[in-house]
């Protein structure tokens, strides 16, 4: 049987409980209360309060949904890996007053609703991917993120954060109709280094440059495009010469946001603690 404790923790006057089962998890919430994705809670700041809606695809044990939550938003999660999800329904539940807000859902968003493989060193570790390359792999099922269903999650979302670990270069292409219909505000982290890095045929160069010119076509219609770099938010004055050039670099990964409005950058909270 798993030995567990409850923790209260709190970020930039955010408080929630979790549940600590070992040493990885009680350093990893350290990590949350000190310094752990700055530019990720800055935005949900600025842009979610009481009643908003997020759409959190790929939400690992719960500390962007439970932070969203604790700040008054509905919540709808997307975790496909079964030990960071099991992990996520012990925090929910850890949280009565704000388990009603967040409705978990135990699948990847992705091309088409069936099964998929995913691929990890150690699952539950936030680094597992749809993408194939880890030495581990489990089968996962999957909703096609172009459902109606999901359709109207991103339609109503006031944000929608995407962190698949390289699953994105797959994922934005397919949903390209959708952004050019609703144009969602999206929280997307970019994993580059998730794409082969070692398969310099003729066919895997190919195969790289498809998937990157994909996702750069999926968000080009965004008139407002910003970069988190070093606790900064800036916005890109050419977006898609900017991230074209950024996807390229080897290793690159990051966080951007799109929006249909621009953004004071004077809004964005600078980091509490």
């Amino acid at each position: 049987m798993i030995q567990t404790t409850e923790r209260r923790v709190s970020r930039r006057g955010q408080q929630f409980a979790v549940v600590v089962e070992d040493r990885t998890d009680r350093l990893f919430w350290d990590k949350f209360e000190a310094q752990w994705e700055d530019d990720t809670l800055r935005a949900f700041d600025l842009l979610l309060n009481q009643g908003s809606r997020l759409l959190d695809i790929g939400g690992w044990i719960g500390p962007t949904a439970l932070y969203a939550a604790a700040r008054g938003a509905q919540v709808t999660v997307f975790e496909p890996d079964p030990v960071a999800y099991a992990k996520l329904e012990r925090n929910l539940t850890a949280n009565p007053m704000l388990e009603a807000q967040i409705e978990p859902r135990h699948c990847a968003l992705w091309s088409s609703t069936g099964t998929a493989t995913l691929h990890s060193k150690h699952f539950g570790d936030s680094m597992s991917s749809l993408l194939p390359g880890a030495r581990n792999s489990c089968p996962i099922q999957t909703q096609d993120v172009r459902s109606a269903e999901v359709n109207r999650l991103i339609r109503d979302a006031d944000l929608v954060k995407i962190d698949i670990e390289g699953g994105e270069f797959h994922l934005l292409p397919v949903m390209r109709s959708q952004i050019a219909d609703s144009r969602p505000t999206i929280l997307l982290s970019l994993h580059a280094l998730f794409l082969p890095q070692d398969d310099e045929t003729p066919r895997g160069v190919e195969t790289n440059r498809h998937l990157q010119e994909g996702l750069l076509a999926a968000i080009a219609g965004y008139p407002f495009v910003y970069r988190a770099a070093k606790g900064v938010w800036s916005q890109l004055n050419e977006p898609e010469a900017a991230l074209a050039e950024a996807i390229a670099e080897e290793g690159f990964s990051g966080t951007i946001l799109l929006s249909s409005r621009p953004l004071a950058l004077k809004e964005m909270p600078r980091d509490a603690g």
